[in-house]
């Protein structure tokens, strides 16, 4: 029995380069757009934790200027700049397929560009020329909708992104563990064509989103806040070493008494909840402080203690994130009518 026609397609091409206002559009889209829609952005510097990611197991410390974010979809993280096309496909749970839109995706890219193979399609969404992976992707479902996102590798800085993505030290953390490739590439270095600003997002035309800027404002304010992109970090436990100044091995189920010269930490909600006695007198001064925070950094300095790199460089001072309102309207959005139906 034949499937019955799909809807026609949506494009949305965001003019915005702030990853908070960019998760927010594509979740409000998620529930209240179009019933099939392509979502099309690129975003200044910012590392982007999947949902349950710690961002101290994640990333070492941020490249200058980066932000930090977490997005409401599962998956690994990733690093998104100016060189960084993403794209996601909203539809309905029923005509959702795991893989048809990374297919309509690397078929495209293997047509419009000179590569050296064909773009191949793994398990999980992700693309790949001649091994290299050129993007990721992550998935997230509600009772009636369906949500895959990919970032695509077109002229990133690939030095920040390794720089980005070092794990943590010494982090036992709960939640998802990202999957890192053994090697990665740009499509622009293998064609030049696809280097140019928009040349990947294809042209678009303008039109209003009307009256989503208030619930928008509110999806951009939770992205935002320290609530969701730190207090959301599963538990973890963390032992930091006094000698070295950095992370030491972490501990397994529970947490063992810590070595000499070290302090072994639990911290839930991005907060100290307890911490072992491993110096003299222990740092009863740092429970319930912010891990990275500067008041958790000055505890540890009382006894000669520092956390290492780059455990404070994730955060700008207490409780505050270290992400900066970049670019873009809230709502500076552009449309283009209905496209032939595609089954993604």
């Amino acid at each position: 029995m034949p499937r019955p026609p799909l809807p026609p397609a949506h494009i949305f091409h965001l003019h915005s380069s702030c990853v908070f206002t960019n998760l927010a559009t594509e979740e409000l889209l998620l529930h209240a757009g179009p019933p099939r829609s392509l979502l099309l952005y690129r975003n200044a510097p910012a590392v982007v934790l999947g949902r349950t990611q710690n961002p101290w197991a994640e990333s070492r410390s941020l490249p200058p200027g980066a932000g930090l974010a977490r997005r409401r979809s599962g998956g690994g993280t990733v690093y998104h700049d100016r060189g960084n096309v993403n794209y996601s496909f909203l539809t309905s749970r029923a005509t959702h397929t795991r893989l048809g839109g990374a297919h309509l995706v690397a078929n495209a890219l293997s047509a419009a560009y000179a590569l050296p193979e064909s773009v191949a399609v793994g398990c999980r969404g992700d693309l790949s020329v001649a091994g290299a992976k050129v993007s990721g992707a992550a998935y997230r479902l509600t009772a009636s909708r369906a949500l895959h996102h990919g970032t695509l590798l077109v002229a990133a800085d690939l030095a920040a992104l390794q720089d980005a993505i070092v794990p943590g030290e010494g982090v036992a953390a709960g939640g998802t563990a990202s999957v890192r490739a053994p090697a990665v590439g740009n499509l622009s270095d293998w064609d030049a064509a696809a280097a140019p600003p928009g040349a990947v997002e294809g042209v678009v035309a303008d039109a209003p989103v009307g009256g989503w800027a208030a619930v928008l404002a509110d999806e951009v304010a939770a992205l935002r806040g320290w609530a969701w992109v730190v207090g959301e970090t599963p538990p973890f436990v963390v032992t930091i070493d006094g000698a070295a100044g950095a992370g030491g091995e972490a501990s397994g189920e529970g947490v063992a008494e810590a070595a000499r010269g070290a302090l072994t930490v639990r911290v839930a909600k991005g907060a100290l909840v307890q911490a072992v006695e491993g110096v003299a007198g222990g740092v009863p001064a740092a429970v319930g402080t912010i891990y990275g925070s500067s008041a958790f950094v000055a505890a540890l300095a009382t006894v000669g203690l520092s956390p290492g790199r780059g455990v404070a460089d994730l955060l700008a001072g207490d409780g505050g994130v270290g992400m900066r309102r970049r670019g873009g309207g809230l709502v500076d959005v552009a449309r283009v009518k209905g496209l032939p139906p595609l089954e993604w």
